[in-house]
């Protein structure tokens, strides 16, 4: 019921007493806007208190989290871009323009077949490729880890109270070497991933906007299904080899656009398949509004049960009426549209995006 970009803080605030150890770990997150599909990292649990009240007067608000995030989010990006120039460095020209082209006509298929996908993948891969993919995905791990004590740091000089009352980090071991097996399942989950945005120069409002795209309902699922049918229903057999292709190029870029993939494909799109596009849209705007409001009003009667100092899971907003062009509404669909609130670690190699 939480828009995507709040899941962690809803997760940690709504519905436990304050903890530091839970809240110093909130350090460890930052906004790196990635694909929906990423999975978030685990809030530790609350620690047993003797006492049931819920208090908040002393919990960071969002914004101020979001503040704390914008301090590390170049160095997080850096990161994230030499980690794909280097999955992408690893693969051969016609591998490469291979993958691009499976990742394209998954994404693309009325049902996406993730297995079908990492296979396809895997048998375009020599073992030096697959090394050097599980290389590239090892440094990355490593160098987020390496991240951790600067996060820290940061944390306990905006939150000293709470940090006072924090367990320091434990000393561990060296994370393990990811294996050459996962580098298909790697490429696949992140060749298509959304990439990151400066969220350093973004405002807190700018950054937290509800879009139809980003608010995740009980019925989301079923409302997206039907408007990817509409708008795949909407492609022309002529015009979908060249989507395809524009979508492949997109997935092997080391510097992907996505406003630059919008406008390739909505120059593709004849008037016909711009307006089917646009009315999926509409349909699916339309029914992510009418949830929305309704998860809001069960929240505003659940705010008057609740002591005074509580924070809801959200802050009262209204979603985005702005309507994008059809370019963008199918870009946005068939890569899980907006911005998330990403773990610091990154994705589990199982998943593959959308």
């Amino acid at each position: 019921m939480y828009p995507h970009h709040t899941t962690p803080l809803a997760a940690g605030i709504a519905n436990t007493a304050p903890n530091p150890v839970a809240m110093k770990s909130l350090a460890l997150l930052v906004i790196v806007a990635v694909a929906p599909s990423t999975i978030l990292a685990d809030v530790p649990a609350p620690s047993p208190s003797s006492s049931p009240v819920t208090s908040m007067q002393n919990m960071p608000s969002q914004e101020q989290i979001f503040k704390l995030f914008q301090k590390r989010a170049a160095q997080a990006r850096e990161s994230l871009h030499r980690f794909r120039v280097a999955m992408l460095d690893s693969l051969m020209p016609d591998h490469r323009a291979a993958a691009g082209a499976a990742i394209a006509k998954n994404v693309l298929a009325a049902t996406p077949d993730k297995d079908a996908l990492v296979k396809t993948i895997d048998g375009l891969l020599s073992e030096n490729e697959r090394e050097r993919v599980a290389a590239a995905m090892t440094a990355y791990v490593a160098e987020q880890e390496a991240m951790r004590p600067a996060f820290e740091a940061d944390f306990a000089h905006e939150f000293p109270d709470l940090a006072k009352g924090a367990h320091p980090s434990e000393s561990v071991a060296p994370l393990p070497a990811t294996p050459p097996s996962a580098s298909a399942t790697i490429l696949a989950n992140w060749l298509l991933a959304a990439q990151p945005r400066p969220i350093e120069t973004m405002t807190f409002a700018q950054s937290h906007a509800l879009t139809p795209f980003t608010w995740s309902g009980p019925d989301t699922d079923q409302y997206r299904q039907q408007m990817r049918s509409g708008m795949l229903g909407a492609l022309s057999p002529s015009d979908r080899p060249a989507i395809a292709d524009a979508i492949a190029a997109y997935a092997v870029s080391a510097d992907p656009d996505e406003a630059t993939l919008a406008k390739r494909i909505d120059a593709l799109l004849t008037a016909h398949e711009r307006q089917r596009i646009l009315d999926a849209y509409a349909q699916f705007s339309s029914q992510q509004k009418t949830e929305f409001a309704a998860t809001q009003a069960r929240f505003k009667s659940m705010s008057a049960q609740m002591p005074p100092d509580a924070q809801l899971p959200f802050a009262a907003q209204s979603m985005s009426d702005v309507v994008p062009d059809a370019g963008t509404g199918l870009v946005q669909m068939l890569l899980g549209g907006g911005g998330v609130t990403a773990s610091f670690y990154p994705p589990g190699t199982d998943e593959v995006a959308p």
